[in-house]
């Protein structure tokens, strides 16, 4: 009986976990898109078709681990096909964690253009804007396109097979390799941007011991980036120490949750408070720099960079003409 017990909680058990874990970000992830919506109105069509995009693959990925769980519970109750059998909709889930952040053409950046594959691209061409290290966001985008080409892979499989185990047996290599990828593409990012950032934060402290702008954008960075690979090390770790039971699909079912909430995130987190009591509402660009040295920084990313000798003012230009400056940097 106690046996019994175990193998239900470690497997079915974890599974249901996951799925209610999961329908409650799926509630975090429609406020964030209502909160995208109403906020930034003006914002330009290919990111309103992403966002809309990324609602209707979150909705038919929380369908799909809804009735993948029902049919476990429910239509195959009592039976060991409930433990042993991968539903199809449990397998068209995993394809849509591969394309909650879809292929599409998301940025048409004055100076780069790029197809993001997913969320993870998505922070990869971010990484570009704000640190101009191309050689290392391509690195960063062939693991994302890496990524996604593995959870298509593991999709078609998983169909195939007639059996959980089976398919454990013969493609386990494929799903380390697929959350070994994932781990190292998202701590890498993460901590990345957390070092450029900080090295940015210590060339203006002298003058602000603690500059409010630098300070958000990296608790920014640290909660879109850390929280999403301390989930894929999470379940990194549950895979390679209890893969023969479902504990490490608790974290698979709502994953993709939290890369759809870190990127609704990033997009509503553009409204900047300020000491002075101002606000920043960053709906389009932000051209960074003085006349001769501008950047353009989509989604209110900004990339701080000492202007060219002979000028001691940090300007930040918006699109609509206001001008914010931070004098006397050394």
């Amino acid at each position: 009986m106690g046996s019994t017990s175990f193998l239900l909680n470690s497997t079915l058990g974890a599974v249901l976990a996951g799925v209610l874990v999961s329908a409650t970000l799926f509630g975090v992830t429609v406020v964030q898109a209502y909160v995208y919506y109403t906020r930034f109105p003006d914002d330009r069509l290919a990111l309103k078709y992403l966002v809309t995009l990324l609602c209707i693959c979150e909705f038919g990925h929380c369908v799909c681990i809804s009735h993948a769980i029902y049919e476990a519970l429910i239509q195959r109750y009592g039976t060991l096909s409930a433990i042993t059998f991968i539903p199809l909709s449990w397998s068209l889930a995993v394809g849509l964690s591969g394309v909650i952040e879809p292929a599409v053409q998301v940025f048409a950046h004055k100076f780069f253009s790029c197809l993001v594959l997913n969320r993870q691209a998505f922070f990869a061409y971010r990484l570009f804007v704000v640190t101009r290290l191309f050689t290392l966001s391509v690195i960063f985008w062939t693991l994302s396109i890496l990524r996604c080409a593995l959870t298509f892979t593991a999709m078609a499989e998983s169909i195939k097979s007639p059996s959980s185990p089976l398919l454990m047996e013969n493609f386990k290599w494929l799903i380390q390799t697929l959350l070994v990828a994932g781990t190292v593409n998202d701590l890498a990012l993460a901590v990345t941007f957390v070092c450029h950032l900080r090295n940015v934060r210590l060339r203006i402290v002298r003058t602000d011991p603690r500059p409010p702008l630098l300070n958000r954008i990296m608790a920014w960075t640290i909660q879109s980036g850390i929280l999403a690979a301390v989930i894929d090390l999470a379940m990194l770790i549950a895979f390679f120490v209890r893969s023969d039971t479902y504990i490490w699909q608790f974290f698979f079912s709502f994953s993709a949750r939290i890369y759809s909430i870190s990127f609704l995130a990033s997009l509503n987190g553009r409204t900047i408070p300020r000491q002075n009591g101002l606000e920043l509402h960053v709906r389009g660009e932000i051209h960074l720099g003085n006349a001769d040295t501008t950047h353009s920084v989509p989604l209110g990313i900004i990339s701080l960079a000492k202007p060219e000798k002979g000028t001691q003012d940090w300007r930040c230009h918006l699109e609509e003409g206001t001008t914010v400056e931070k004098e006397n940097i050394d």
